[in-house]
């Protein structure tokens, strides 16, 4: 298989967590796993694992999803080693005070919807 450059994860807690909540990987776990947004990157990211995935013999669920284990092994993510970087990271963030990284951080804002005005409720003339 011909060696990529692959970005590391956007957040070793995230890594972690997809590893054992998703069994499969969809576009959109793959985006949130190595921060981006760039769709070529996801193909590129999912096609590695592909290949990982048919080197073991081992079929997709779907055309559009990966399988963790394989994806995390093609990208060369070991998440025993994730683990241990992050009981680290937990480690010496509480000697700082700081709130563990393994901790989810809270939920953004959402913005409400304006209201219609009665001026767009009413019939164009």
């Amino acid at each position: 298989m011909a060696r990529t450059r692959i970005a590391q994860p956007a957040d070793i807690a995230t890594a972690v967590r997809m590893y054992y909540e998703k069994i499969v990987l969809t576009n959109s776990d793959i985006k949130v796993l190595f921060g981006t947004d760039s769709d070529t990157r996801v193909q590129r990211l999912k096609e590695a694992a592909k290949q990982e995935m048919a080197a073991k013999g081992v079929m997709p669920f779907d055309a559009h999803t990966v399988y963790t284990e394989d994806a995390y092994a093609a990208w060369g993510l070991s998440i025993t080693d994730l683990e241990r970087r992050l009981d680290k990271l937990n480690r010496l963030r509480e000697k700082l005070g700081e709130t563990p990284a393994d901790q989810p951080p809270p939920p953004p804002e959402r913005i409400a919807s304006p209201e219609p005005t009665d001026a767009a409720l009413q019939p164009a003339s």
